[in-house]
């Protein structure tokens, strides 16, 4: 048997034909028509609305004195209320661009023009960079408590 398009046999384990086209839709996926659609949506795009790029962590008891930058910005943010994702970008900021290579680094040198981190993209789109100016930014901006 085959659904009234002809498209997919239906049985029970198979999903209706629309209910297909919209996932290929929402992943990018090429369609019959061979469009891709214009609305792709990645990952990033969709998990959580603020994201906090760090080294390797965020250093809680710091390995040096006065905290580590990466710390103290998570700290700050959390302390004001937020729960950012916290993007690992691994590497080491005074090794040269060429060793600091990964993922989060590249993203962080698109949205900032260095690739230093801490790096914070807040839920308006704000980028902030640097520790100091993410405390800053945290002590003035509290998380709004989600209404019951």
């Amino acid at each position: 048997l085959t659904d009234c398009q002809g498209l997919l046999p239906t049985a029970p384990h198979r999903k209706p034909v629309q209910k297909v086209e919209e996932e290929r839709l929402t992943r990018g996926e090429r369609t019959h028509g061979h469009q891709k659609s214009p609305h792709i949506l990645k990952r990033e795009d969709l998990a959580f609305p603020m994201k906090l790029y760090v080294c390797y962590g965020t250093w809680k008891p710091a390995p040096r004195p006065g905290g580590h930058p990466c710390g103290n910005a998570y700290q700050a943010l959390v302390d004001a209320g937020h729960a950012p994702e916290v993007v690992r970008s691994y590497g080491l900021g005074i090794l040269p661009e060429m060793f600091n290579r990964s993922r989060g680094r590249r993203k962080v040198k698109e949205l900032t023009g260095s690739q230093m981190v801490p790096a914070l993209v807040t839920e308006d789109g704000e980028v902030v960079q640097g520790s100091q100016a993410i405390i800053a930014w945290a002590r003035s901006h509290p998380a709004v408590p989600a209404a019951t």
